[in-house]
């Protein structure tokens, strides 16, 4: 068990090492050292199965030394010998590590030193070997691999004509047909990632939507991406923060806030209920303003919404700036 703290977990391990928080890779490479040194690497595993061992077994012999090693993640030598011995020894043998290697800056390259030493071992591709991360939950490594993602196929094959000719038969299905359920250009570009958020709330075309209240002043359509700014604000402000809003003065009035000793005064429960009832007018209003616009106010918007098409003709009218980049 190698943490900085002394857990729970850390207190049922047979060897508990404690290491300097941020410095698993001097810790690993420094196990990769005593493997190295007393010749406990796979070989013949590398020779048939490893590219490049050869440039990792320089860097740590000159590199990671015990010293250096002691020196960055304060773990005596005699102690970093023992686990390289113990998992030497012992094989195959796993390396499980949770949100405590991937949730740094340099998390990419913690992994990497703990395939690294599996890989030294021979220990990969082998039952009850392995490079193991426990999650939190499925999503976090599922969004990647299985593929919900707006940017990426499973298993991180992009968006290319090539992938999805590769999952077309691997699903069974016909290219032209999945092709056909996207509209001209889409298929193939990536939609906006939680990274990029920001993309879908301001764009540098916002800012003349806001000046000109969406056309009203104008008469005419101002250019806009995917989402106008108009469509953006009432997700945010209409959806998100009133529903906050009316969720949290909800709590009060319902007295169920999770939070210890507040008191339900008269007084409290009637600023709550304006909140509550002001928050609820104001996204009704919203709501039935956005339906309309989505209906009857505007030609074509429901037809869009029933079959997920519109015509360049149309896109291009209200949606000018994300129609130029598609088309």
């Amino acid at each position: 068990m190698v943490d900085p703290r002394y857990t729970r977990t850390a207190a049922k391990s047979d060897q508990y090492v404690r290491i300097r928080s941020g410095t698993d890779i001097p810790f690993l490479f420094g196990v990769l050292y005593h493997v190295f040194n007393n010749g406990w690497e796979d070989k013949k595993y590398i020779n048939d199965r490893v590219y490049g061992m050869d440039k990792v077994r320089k860097e740590v012999m000159e590199k990671w030394a015990p010293a250096n090693v002691e020196e960055a993640c304060g773990v005596p030598e005699a102690q970093v010998y023992k686990v390289a011995e113990t998992m030497a020894k012992n094989r195959p043998s796993t390396i499980v590590w949770c949100m405590g290697q991937t949730q740094h800056t340099i998390g990419n390259a913690m992994v990497r030193a703990s395939c690294l030493l599996q890989l030294a071992l021979g220990n990969i591709s082998k039952s009850g070997g392995g490079a193991n991360i426990f999650r939190g939950h499925d999503n976090v490594q599922g969004a990647t691999d299985v593929g919900p993602n707006p940017n990426s196929l499973p298993g991180y094959y992009g968006l290319a004509a090539g992938s999805w000719k590769h999952f077309a038969t691997v699903w069974g299905v016909d290219y032209e047909w999945i092709k056909g359920r996207y509209a001209p250009g889409m298929m193939e570009k990536s939609g906006t990632t939680v990274s990029r958020w920001v993309d879908a709330v301001l764009e540098p075309d916002d800012m003349a939507w806001i000046k000109s209240f969406g056309g009203l002043l104008s008469g005419k359509h101002v250019p806009s991406g995917f989402f106008n700014f108009g469509e953006k604000f009432w997700f945010w402000f209409g959806m998100v923060f009133l529903g906050l809003i009316i969720s949290g003065s909800g709590w009060v009035l319902d007295m169920i806030v999770p939070v210890p000793g507040i008191e339900y005064w008269r007084g409290t429960m009637q600023v709550a209920d304006i909140i509550h009832a002001s928050a609820a007018l104001l996204m009704t209003a919203m709501a039935m303003g956005h339906i309309y616009i989505g209906t009857i106010g505007m030609q074509g918007s429901i037809d869009g919404m029933k079959t997920g098409y519109v015509d360049a003709a149309w896109a291009k009218e209200h949606h000018e700036v994300w129609y130029n980049k598609v088309k």
